[in-house]
């Protein structure tokens, strides 16, 4: 990521994930924090419907069928287009064969990572409730209540900096937040007024 952020010289820089990575984004920013780059002007994290136990929401997407089916019809596709570009390194039919997705997790870090279990390679992911606390970046996270993946209890319990604002809809989903007939959303017009600043760093910024 710092390699593309020098790429746009002096331009501020605007990150935004979704779901998992919301959950990479926000970790980006811990350690943004923790030791920003010299002369990055990371100016705002925006996080949609992160993720924050992925263990817990894995289980979610297993146990709701219609959720399962749209996660693992997506990411057996994604699987299949390695395997066709990569077929030397990569032998995915018994994987994408099977019925869960923590099934097709344990299968596929048994055969191509050091981690022994799923559980193991969650915790990697996992955002604790005080992890939050010192991120210095401008950041936002949005999620909703009726999220059917990712509990709102996991959002309560998350420690807040300063400079962060959570925003936490009645109804929304898992990344919708619809909000006319025409699929607009609302994180979309939000958004686009945060990252309209284009003014000069100010002196405190991170």
């Amino acid at each position: 990521m710092i390699q593309t952020a020098r790429s746009v010289g002096d331009n501020p820089i605007y990150l935004c994930g979704f779901s998992l990575g919301g959950n990479f984004a926000l970790r980006i920013g811990r350690k943004w924090s923790l030791s920003p780059p010299p002369g990055i002007d990371l100016r705002h994290i925006a996080a949609i419907s992160p993720v924050i136990d992925p263990a817990k929401a894995t289980d979610e997407i297993d146990k709701h069928p219609l959720i399962r089916c749209y996660f693992m019809r997506k990411w057996r596709r994604s699987l299949l287009k390695k395997q066709q570009l990569f077929p030397k390194y990569y032998d995915l039919d018994d994987v994408c064969a099977l019925k869960t997705v923590r099934q097709m997790t344990e299968k596929l870090l048994a055969r191509y990572s050091p981690y022994s279990t799923a559980d193991e390679y969650f915790a990697g992911y996992t955002i604790h409730s005080h992890d939050l606390e010192s991120l210095a970046v401008p950041t936002t996270i949005i999620t909703a209540s009726d999220d059917p993946i990712l509990p709102v209890s996991d959002y309560h319990a998350l420690s807040l900096g300063q400079r962060m604002r959570m925003i936490i809809h009645d109804y929304g989903g898992h990344n919708g937040f619809i909000r006319n007939f025409a699929g607009k959303t609302w994180y979309e017009s939000y958004l686009s007024k945060v990252f309209a600043d284009r003014s000069p760093k100010k002196t405190h910024d991170v």
